[in-house]
């Protein structure tokens, strides 16, 4: 089933002269959804915006994460609103299944959103809730250092 607001995006597709999308993945959906020729739809990938930022060491890197933020290394991240359409409790959920195996601590950057009561109680529950971090929000200046330690980036989509 197609919902209402896809059935609007596949309708402009139709009457659009060329599409552009973020991946292969999406390109193909709308390909086949859409019915369009493939010579119309063009996959356009996000770029890095080019900064410049003050250079840190790694040391100082790593003191103002733990001094401001309590972030040991090593380190998982994902960085996104708390909410379940984040699949948020089901990455929590695998992280507190190998935290046992793993000497890491999972951070979550992002602000709260809706709906994430279980996220809350399943994380006061678990013996390894002290190995994950909750940041809120965090200035983007200070996240490029989180990009820049992470062990890995964490992005549980489930399509």
């Amino acid at each position: 089933m197609v919902r209402p607001f896809a059935k609007n995006v596949l309708n402009f597709a139709r009457e659009a002269d060329a599409v552009v999308t973020c991946s292969q993945s999406t390109r193909e959906d709308l390909i086949t959804l859409a019915d369009l020729a493939s010579e119309r739809v063009h996959v356009v990938y996000g770029g890095v915006e080019k900064k410049t930022r003050p250079s840190f060491s790694k040391e100082e890197i790593k003191d103002k994460l733990s001094q401001y933020y309590r972030v040991k290394h090593p380190f998982l991240l994902y960085v996104g609103t708390l909410e379940p359409r984040k699949n948020v409790l089901r990455l929590l959920r695998a992280f507190f299944q190998v935290a046992n195996q793993i000497p890491h601590q999972m951070v979550f950057v992002g602000q709260k959103g809706w709906n994430i009561d279980n996220f809350f109680e399943t994380w006061s529950r678990s013996e390894f809730r002290d190995r994950v971090i909750l940041t809120g929000y965090v200035p983007q200046s200070d996240l490029e250092l989180f990009y820049e330690e992470a062990e890995a980036f964490l992005f549980p989509s489930l399509y």
